[in-house]
């Protein structure tokens, strides 16, 4: 089932539409954590019926999966908004399973793999925090906490 919009998803989008020039240009994210090779990442907004879906992520940053779903966001704000001090741990999906101690159910990378990819207990996933709380923080919705994203 599909959640609703909620205004801080809508903030969202109206940050991918006015960055990216309603689609004609692609966005570029700051990494909070900087690597050896490159600081930020580009992003460009996936419309359909004039309305935004999703985002699609350079190959470099994720070459399993580029397509970002809108939900995805959407469920990480929702989730953020229901939490204690609007706080969720980020989640260390490389080299744990799913209810892992680092991977456990109130960690951002569990719920999306969750919520959003049916993936059970057990399971490995990929590692998707590092674009979700960039994109969040890049759009003045949350800051970074050590090992957690923070809804503002």
């Amino acid at each position: 089932m599909r959640n609703r919009i909620n205004k801080n998803s809508q903030h969202l989008i109206n940050f991918l539409e006015e960055k990216s020039n309603n689609g004609l240009n692609t966005i570029t994210i700051p990494l909070q954590k900087k690597r050896k090779v490159f600081d930020s990442f580009e992003i460009h907004p996936i419309y359909k019926n004039f309305k935004i879906c999703g985002i699609n992520v350079e190959r470099r940053v994720m070459p399993a999966d580029t397509v970002f779903p809108i939900e995805i966001f959407n469920l990480v704000l929702n989730s953020l908004s229901k939490a204690e001090d609007f706080t969720l741990p980020n989640g260390k999906a490389q080299g744990n399973r799913m209810d892992d101690e680092a991977l456990s159910s109130n960690t951002i990378e569990y719920i999306v793999a969750k919520e959003i990819y049916k993936k059970n207990d057990g399971d490995t996933i990929d590692r998707r925090i590092s674009v979700i709380s960039n994109v969040l923080i890049a759009s003045e919705l949350c800051e970074s906490r050590p090992s957690a994203l923070k809804l503002k």
